[in-house]
């Protein structure tokens, strides 16, 4: 059995923030850092979840807008996304909508 040391485990945190103010600087910053080369290890790389899509949307935006690159979508999530890529990458088996026209 493979032993689990520090370098494996992921840190998780809730940012508060205030509604309309944005992602917190150091967000910002780590991005930057990231799309800049100045983060070379992976532990440095975040993942961000967002409420909605349109927040997903504003963030994205404000942090292309500071790194003046294309951004890797797969760390900027809203919770549906988180849950579809889940459910592909599990192959668990999708249930239809009642409403769906499939006839």
């Amino acid at each position: 059995m493979e032993q689990i040391t520090s370098d494996k485990i992921s840190n998780i945190t809730i940012e508060h923030v205030s509604a309309g103010s944005g992602l917190p600087n150091w967000i910002i910053q780590n991005f930057v850092n990231q799309y800049r080369g100045l983060n070379k290890s992976r532990k440095k790389r975040i993942m961000l979840l967002y409420p909605n899509e349109k927040s997903r949307k504003e963030g994205m935006k404000k942090i292309s807008e500071q790194t003046n690159t294309i951004l890797d979508s797969s760390q900027h999530q809203t919770i549906i996304r988180l849950i579809e890529s889940l459910v592909e990458d599990l192959r668990i088996p999708r249930k239809f909508t009642d409403d769906s026209v499939l006839f």
